[in-house]
């Protein structure tokens, strides 16, 4: 099986003239397992259907939810939430914030409102509905988190801690 790995790897003949042929140069990996990318994204994977179960009962999605508990954590913090700040904040993609919004605002548990110093951005505001919702879906969310993760034990700050190793600036993934 071929996968990436970074490093050059002599294919045997065919195999090179084929990967020619496509343009793809890939290196030799015995077994996928093996690669840290691949069981990230199995896991990745995995938390998403975990979350999804609780999420779905609420009529909600894992980036509605995100964006609701994004948009309460910067309210209290005294941030004004925009659109471009929760795009900032969250990592999400700023066409999938505001679809998502969107959504949000239809159901009512948001508001966008032209904001007070800048008349091109977008204040989100939870309304009543949002905040009763957002404390819910928190409270489920919780309890995903403890039974998907609670099995690690002691090694839960381990992976806490190499997963923002992996976020922080001074790591080439941090720059993408």
């Amino acid at each position: 099986m071929y996968g990436y790995q970074g490093e050059t790897v002599q294919m045997r003949t065919a195999e090179r003239s084929a990967a020619k042929r496509n343009k793809i140069y890939l290196d030799l990996v015995e077994d996928p397992n093996d690669s840290i990318g691949f069981r990230l994204w199995q896991v990745e994977q995995r938390w998403q259907r975990h979350l999804g179960k609780y999420f779905l009962a609420l009529g909600l999605t894992h980036t509605q939810y995100v964006l609701l508990a994004a948009s309460h954590y910067l309210a209290i913090r005294r941030e004004a939430p925009t659109q471009t700040a929760l795009a900032a904040f969250t990592g999400i993609d700023k066409m999938l914030v505001s679809r998502g919004l969107r959504e949000l605002e239809n159901r009512g548990v948001v508001a966008r409102k032209t904001h007070s110093s800048d008349s091109r951005a977008l204040r989100i505001e939870l309304t009543g509905a949002g905040r009763r919702l957002t404390r819910e879906v928190s409270n489920v969310a919780i309890r995903a988190h403890r039974e998907f993760f609670g099995g690690l034990g002691s090694d839960r700050a381990v992976l806490a801690e190499l997963l923002g190793h992996l976020m922080s600036d001074e790591t080439p993934s941090s720059k993408l």
